[in-house]
C-alpha cells in the first residue's frame, strides 16, 4: 500500500525538479571612488580594478573570475559603470541568488584590497546600483 504512494510522491518531485527554468537579468552597477597610496596620500594613477561576482550567476560566481571595469586616472579617480548580465536557476529546489559582490583594486608592488558587497545594502532603483567606494589607500608590498 505504501509503495504507490511513495512511486507517486518522487514522480512529482521529479516533474518538479524538471519544471527548473533559466532566467537572465542584467544589473547595473555604478562605481566612484579614489584611491591613494597609504604613505605619502599621493593618488595612484593606473590602478586596475575588477569586480567579482560572489553571488550572482550560477556558474560565474563559484569560479571568482575577475572582470576589469576600469583604471584610475592621473587623480587616482574611478569612475566605471558595469552593465552585469547574469543568470540563474529557478525552481522549488533552487533559492534566490545571494547578490552579493566584491570590487578588487590591483597595482604591481601593492597589496590587493578587496571591498564585499550586497545589492540590498546599496542604494539604487532596483536596475542601478551605486558604490560608492570613497578614499581607497592601498599599502607597498614590503621588499624585504
Amino acid at each position: 500500500m505504501k509503495k504507490p504512494f511513495y512511486i507517486l510522491f518522487f514522480a512529482f518531485l521529479s516533474i518538479l525538479a524538471c519544471m527548473a527554468k533559466h532566467v537572465d537579468s542584467v544589473t547595473i552597477f555604478a562605481i566612484q571612488g579614489r584611491v591613494f597610496d597609504s604613505i605619502s596620500k599621493v593618488p595612484l594613477e593606473n590602478v586596475r580594478v575588477f569586480f567579482i561576482d560572489t553571488g550572482y550567476d550560477d556558474v560565474r560566481s563559484k569560479k571568482a573570475h575577475r572582470l576589469e571595469i576600469g583604471q584610475s586616472d592621473l587623480n587616482g579617480k574611478i569612475e566605471a559603470r558595469l552593465n552585469y548580465y547574469w543568470g540563474h536557476k529557478t525552481s522549488v529546489f533552487h533559492s534566490l541568488p545571494k547578490q552579493t559582490f566584491a570590487i578588487a583594486f590591483s597595482k604591481a608592488s601593492y597589496e590587493t584590497r578587496y571591498f564585499h558587497f550586497k545589492e540590498s545594502q546599496l542604494q539604487g532603483d532596483k536596475l542601478t546600483y551605486f558604490v560608492k567606494l570613497g578614499d581607497v589607500y592601498m599599502n607597498q608590498v614590503n621588499k624585504d
